[in-house]
């Protein structure tokens, strides 16, 4: 399966109102911003990121049909063990399960309240995030 991350916008101005973002977010000076989606080829889970200063990513969001999960605490996006080695760019990455699941894992671990709405979402595609 193909899974993607998309970016939602930097972090300052929208981290307290992500659950109010579906398709913009609030850019530093105020105006509105395009988030991403998910292209058609992927169809995965679908993560969303923000950005902190100095190129900082931090994952904040997983969605799977309707299933959408958004974290009480971020995790600190690392593209070797999320992303299969890619970095956040103008497209969303793309990456397998393998890549997932590890987000997933890092996600369980650092959200425990949100755990059984991420399980789900790793139960419905078929990845495995037991530890």
């Amino acid at each position: 399966m193909i899974h993607s991350i998309g970016y939602l916008g930097p972090f300052a101005p929208n981290f307290d109102d992500l659950h109010k973002i579906t398709i913009q977010y609030t850019k530093h000076d105020g105006t509105l911003g395009n988030c991403d989606v998910q292209s058609d080829n992927a169809s995965g889970i679908f993560f969303g990121y923000l950005e902190k200063p100095n190129r900082n990513f931090f994952a904040v969001r997983a969605q799977y049909g309707e299933v959408l999960v958004d974290l009480a605490n971020p995790v600190e996006l690392n593209p070797r063990r999320h992303m299969d080695g890619k970095r956040p760019g103008p497209k969303p990455p793309q990456f397998g399960d393998e890549c997932a699941a590890n987000l997933l894992r890092d996600m369980i671990s650092a959200n425990a309240s949100q755990a059984d709405a991420l399980s789900a979402i790793a139960a419905n595609t078929g990845l495995t995030v037991a530890t």
